[in-house]
């Protein structure tokens, strides 16, 4: 709608929380979608969220499910919050540790929560670079369509908001502002060549 997202504050890491750095984070659905309810995604980190509302959107309502359709998932960091929840636990008191936030992190994650909640049972990949890594991410998409290894490949980047991150852009780009979401792009071959 043309409305840029709301600032909101994140504290900086280290001893003093009280230092926050501006971020612009997704805002909560009014209501809660209907896709949020697959098992995958019920305690998935908001990345996962994220990239499964652009990746519905790229496909459309009517995608084929029995089409061989791979999901390539690009991204900086990932799902961060979970792991640093997960690995502060283990550092407090590994005997407690929650064993429901340590699929998340994994990397590859979304991908796989992404590619079980569509279906796919194509290759589920993770490329993690820099913020360019989407093109990366297409390119690989061409070879899989060209080497005839899917019919349809989806690509993903995403990222959410995290307080180490935030410190990093500021540090390397004083004034920017971290924010987090997700675009994709469906790509499909339309015949016999590329």
């Amino acid at each position: 709608q043309g409305v840029p997202l709301p600032l909101d504050q994140i504290a900086r890491p280290g001893p003093d929380a009280s230092r926050t750095l501006p971020v612009r984070r997704v805002p909560k659905p009014v209501d809660r979608p209907a896709f949020l309810a697959h098992p995958r995604l019920r305690r998935s980190s908001p990345i996962s969220q994220f990239a499964a509302a652009a990746a519905l959107e790229a496909l459309g309502a009517g995608y084929d499910k029995t089409r061989r359709t791979g999901v390539i998932f690009t991204l900086l960091n990932g799902c961060v919050n979970y792991r640093g929840r997960f690995f502060g636990e283990v550092l407090r008191d590994p005997a407690t540790a929650s064993p429901i936030l340590f699929p998340e992190t994994v990397f590859n994650a979304p991908a796989s929560h992404l590619a079980t909640l569509l279906g796919f049972s194509a290759p589920a990949f993770t490329l993690i670079g820099d913020s360019a890594q989407f093109i990366p991410g297409l390119e690989l998409a061409v070879q899989w369509l060209l080497d005839d290894v899917v019919d349809a490949c989806l690509v993903v980047g995403a990222e959410e908001v995290d307080a180490l991150t935030a410190e990093a852009l500021h540090l390397l780009a004083p004034g920017a502002i971290l924010t987090e979401g997700a675009g994709a792009l469906y790509l499909e071959r339309n015949g016999p060549g590329p």
